[in-house]
């Protein structure tokens, strides 16, 4: 598996020598309509960990986002969501931190486009996530509290979002106890157990496990580390699915 992420993130790197970001003519069709693009472009997406797919998903949804039309926060939002993603891969330190940051961009953008939809949201949210993670502790910690605002703002947009409660897991468990942060483990059982009751992803799951773990609840933490490793028997098709993963083997070790 960690061969196979070095592999995506060398051939990211030639693939941006290459070119490929900035490679010009229009991708999209006078005739066709907006929807459909956009539709498209999350079926790139979903073809991760394939780079070109992203990098030709990130040219169409720029041209959808400079039309200046109403569907410019539904570019906006994905552009973060691929952004965030490429940061993932790439190992260049210069390079991670430009995509956290353009997917921060993208991200507000689409807020100050739309602020009554969740997808913007989440992904302004989960880019200001990232970026202030890459930048050191500091950062994260002076984000913590517009991240767990926005994410709240997420479910009252959306309710029952998984993403959003695994989020809030993860900052309740890593944050200082009050008076410094918010930090509070039983309220990161609280949400990973919300996020997993809705749907037992790898993410949820490794929050709730992790929570668990760091209330000294031992024996419920491997119970939701094993269900992580039955539920990674399905193809994974996200770098976030094999960064949590790695975790929870991490983890893992430390209970055996």
């Amino acid at each position: 598996m960690e061969r196979r992420v070095t592999l995506i993130r060398k051939l990211l790197s030639i693939l941006l020598l290459c070119g490929l970001l900035v490679a010009t003519g229009t991708l999209l069709r006078a005739d066709e309509p907006v929807d459909a693009i956009l539709l498209n472009t999350d079926r790139l997406y979903a073809d991760r960990p394939n780079l070109e797919t992203q990098l030709r998903a990130v040219r169409i949804l720029k041209e959808v986002a400079e039309t200046n039309g109403p569907n410019i926060a539904s570019a906006h939002w994905r552009l973060a969501r691929i952004y965030i993603g490429l940061g993932l891969l790439s190992e260049n330190a210069d390079q991670k931190k430009n995509y956290f940051e353009l997917a921060e961009h993208h991200g507000l953008e689409a807020v100050n486009a739309r602020p009554r939809l969740w997808q913007a949201q989440l992904w302004y949210g989960m880019a200001i996530s990232r970026a202030a993670q890459n930048r050191g502790i500091l950062s994260s910690l002076f984000a913590v509290s517009k991240v767990k605002e926005i994410m709240q703002t997420v479910l009252i947009l959306n309710p029952d979002n998984v993403s959003a409660r695994v989020l809030l897991s993860e900052l309740y468990r890593q944050a200082p106890p009050w008076p410094i942060s918010i930090g509070s483990k039983d309220k990161a059982v609280h949400y990973g157990l919300e996020a997993v009751d809705r749907e037992a992803s790898i993410s949820a799951l490794k929050s709730l496990a992790f929570a668990y773990h760091e209330k000294g609840e031992k024996e419920i933490a491997k119970k939701y580390l094993d269900q992580a490793f039955t539920t990674a028997i399905r193809p994974l098709w996200s770098i976030e699915d094999e960064e949590n993963l790695e975790k929870c083997k991490q983890l893992l070790v430390t209970l055996l």
